[in-house]
């Protein structure tokens, strides 16, 4: 590509045709080869798509083994890291130029070390670099800098944002995108304000401090005629400076606001606040205006900066079946899982113990308050990230909760995190409740912590039990409601529920809003927001919330009321507006461990919550059954046969399950791999696995015939 004035933007030039291979990082990995076939890092082991990560990163520069194993595994690196270093870059060639000698792939072999060869793949990071230098050399020219605002519908390396060979790009793009959106935002502000005003948002979502996008953004305001958002974009840039940076705006910032307002009172002297809102409509109206398609930013972005958005259609916060959409997998997601009805029983509580916690797999949503439902925890783990809260996990999606938080973090770090659903296919009941235990801290840090709190974790982490207990325990400062699911109905139906909790119903307010398909009005949001101080609004299964209800927590939380919301993995909520709500506590629920469970519920379990059954096996069996499938249906098709086998004849080492089941090595290692991120496997020492829970292990066994079993066992023997 050239842009208008001939420079080249691609710097890849002219590929070899064996080798014509598109690698795009601005977001989640994607690999498009020659013949159009498509694979994400998803499909790639964490360890081999990190790697491809590093070198795309680094670009066209040799990377020693020894500084790529550090950047791959850091403190963690493998007895031995070179070897391990060669697999993984075989794995990528063989993966994504399958057929392509090593001689002519895009991943070189040079000067003892690797190399992403630009020359030999395209690359949207490169080609993102490229242009920025043009834009950097020649100032006024717009379509160079539209190429770069095209390029980066998101920063680099979402799957590894957290990581700190990543950190370096994505502050890198962000720096660049900030530049290219501010340049389009300054022209456009006399012609096409509402663009301005999308492009001055966007600027200041991923760079909250940057007078000049307030700036842009209140003249877009003034173009549009609407001397409220004048106001309020000079706020949102007060408030942004002080509560960070203690600073107030500049002189140029507070003189620009005074003579916008003085120009908008002497043009239009009746104007109200509320001007602009019919003729200028979705398209003028600096909240509701959507964003660009494919737009998914992930950038650090402070919750003082957003402002209120228009209608989406959404539901109610009642318990209405919801079908998930399909998700990529990689450590920490899911694919392929579909949210079902569930239902909720009521049960007995005693001390220590959540109130109506019934032990019953969830099925797409959450349990309501004192009516928590149980559910399986998904098999994808969540790595801890600095600034997060590692727990464990919280039963069945009821109240298995651990005692005591494994880690703290600071109140001003701020998460976004994505949830995906593993849910079983329908309500399973169990006769008696299982007890919600433990869990003090994090009901502390709940009830009294920082304004916004994100709770994270697997399906049956415990989640709703967890906010259940919260409202339990203080029934007059704490409202829960329910997120919509997908579907869409009554949008505002989590805050009702959550206002006639608290007993401050505003049904007058919430009608009109709903029944006008609007936000609430700032007046409106007041006024709620007026009887609301030191209180707290929790939105249990929150993944959904569209961009009008997480601009009226924003604005509720900025006034009074703190706010907590609960999902499950961060890679659902990348491209939804609930991915704006950024959190100063992140509590993350982990599987349960030994302080949690006796020896032999632990052992019977794994740990995993939805297997802490009471009493009837044939029912413990047949949810480990249908979680074992759950869990592995996204992977392929050796994860099965390695659960098969591992069933059927115990520990085993990689090498003997490659022979015994007649898998390539490297096949085996990769399913593994994924097995062990999804709970199912545990490892153990010389490069051993064994199923993590006995239940899941009999279940599995169970398929097996005696001579079947009797054959694995004669394979293994000789193998």
């Amino acid at each position: 590509m050239r842009s208008t004035w001939g420079e080249p933007l691609n710097p890849c030039g002219a590929l070899p045709i064996a080798a014509a291979v598109d690698v795009r990082v601005l977001g989640q990995i994607e690999i498009i080869d020659g013949d159009g076939r498509r694979m994400t890092g998803d499909d790639l082991p964490r360890r081999a798509r990190q790697v491809l990560g590093v070198l795309a990163a680094r670009h066209d520069r040799v990377q020693s083994k020894d500084a790529l194993a550090d950047a791959v595994w850091g403190a963690d690196l493998p007895g031995n890291a070179t070897a391990a270093l060669e697999h993984y870059v075989s794995v990528l060639r063989r993966a994504l130029q399958p057929g392509v000698p090593t001689s002519r792939s895009f991943i070189v072999t040079r000067a003892g070390g690797y190399v992403f060869a630009t020359d030999r793949a395209r690359l949207d990071l490169a080609e993102l670099r490229a242009a920025a230098k043009i834009a950097e050399r020649r100032p006024g020219q717009l379509d160079v800098r539209e190429r770069i605002v095209e390029l980066a519908p998101e920063l680099p390396f979402a799957e590894d944002e957290y990581a700190d060979w990543a950190a370096p790009a994505r502050a890198e793009v962000k720096a660049v995108l900030v530049a290219a959106l501010l340049d389009l935002a300054e022209p456009a502000a006399a012609v096409d304000p509402a663009r301005a005003l999308r492009l001055a948002r966007e600027a200041t979502e991923l760079e909250p401090f940057t007078e000049r996008g307030y700036r842009l953004a209140m003249l877009a305001g003034a173009g549009l005629g609407r001397a409220d958002e004048v106001v309020r974009w000079f706020d949102l840039c007060r408030r942004a400076l002080a509560d960070d940076l203690g600073i107030a705006p500049s002189a140029d910032t507070t003189s620009l606001r005074d003579r916008l307002l003085t120009e908008l009172h002497t043009a239009a002297p009746a104007t109200g606040a509320g001007a602009g809102s019919g003729a200028a409509g979705s398209q003028d109206r600096p909240a509701g205006e959507r964003r660009r398609g494919g737009d998914r930013r992930k950038a650090d972005r402070r919750a003082s900066t957003q402002e209120t958005t228009q209608p989406e259609t959404g539901r109610n916060g009642t318990a209405e079946p919801e079908t998930a959409e399909p998700e990529t997998a990689r450590p920490g997601t899911a694919r392929n899982a579909t949210a079902q009805p569930e239902t909720a029983r009521p049960g007995t509580a005693r001390p220590g113990t959540a109130r109506n916690a019934t032990a019953q797999p969830e099925t797409g949503q959450p349990g309501t308050a004192r009516n928590a439902t149980a559910q399986p925890e998904t098999g994808q783990p969540e790595i801890a990230q600095n600034g997060t809260v590692r727990n464990g996990v919280a039963g069945q999606e009821v109240a298995h909760d651990a005692g005591g938080v494994a880690g703290a973090v600071g109140f001003a770090e701020r998460r976004r995190l994505a949830v995906v659903r593993e849910p079983l296919p329908g309500p399973l009941e169990v006769s008696a409740p299982v007890a919600f235990v433990g869990r003090g801290a994090e009901l502390a840090v709940l009830a009294d912590g920082p304004g916004v709190i994100h709770v994270i974790g697997p399906a049956g982490a415990g989640k709703s039990a967890l906010l259940a207990r919260l409202r339990e325990e203080a029934p007059r400062r704490v409202g829960l409601g329910r997120g919509p699911g997908p579907g869409g109905a009554l949008r505002l139906g989590w805050l009702r529920t959550a206002l006639h909790q608290l007993g401050r119903p505003a049904d007058q307010a919430l009608d009109a809003a709903m029944g006008e398909r609007r936000p609430l009005r700032p007046a409106e949001l007041d006024a709620i927001a007026g009887d609301l101080r030191g209180c707290v609004i929790a939105v249990d299964d929150a993944e959904h919330l569209d961009a009008d209800s997480v601009s009226e927590l924003r604005w509720l939380r900025e006034r009074g009321p703190r706010v907590v919301v609960s999902y499950r993995y961060p890679s659902a909520i990348t491209d939804r507006p609930l991915h704006a709500l950024d959190a100063d506590l992140v509590l993350r629920l982990d599987p349960l461990g030994e302080r949690d469970l006796p020896a032999d519920v632990l052992a019977a379990s794994g740990g995993i919550p939805a297997l802490i059954l009471p009493g009837d096996a044939a029912m413990a069996g047949a949810v480990a059954m249908h979680l074992a499938r759950q869990r592995t249906r996204w992977m392929p098709p050796a994860a099965w046969e390695i659960l098969r086998l591992t069933a059927a004849l115990g520990t085993l080492r990689v090498e003997q399950l490659a022979a015994t089941g007649g898998l390539d090595l490297d096949e085996v290692l990769a399913a593994v791999d994924r097995l062990v991120h999804a709970h199912l496997l545990v490892e153990g020492p010389g490069g051993s696995v064994r199923h993590r829970s006995d239940l899941v292990r009999s279940a599995v066994a169970a398929q097996i015939s005696a001579a079947h079993g009797h054959h694995l066992r004669d394979r293994l023997a000789t193998a």
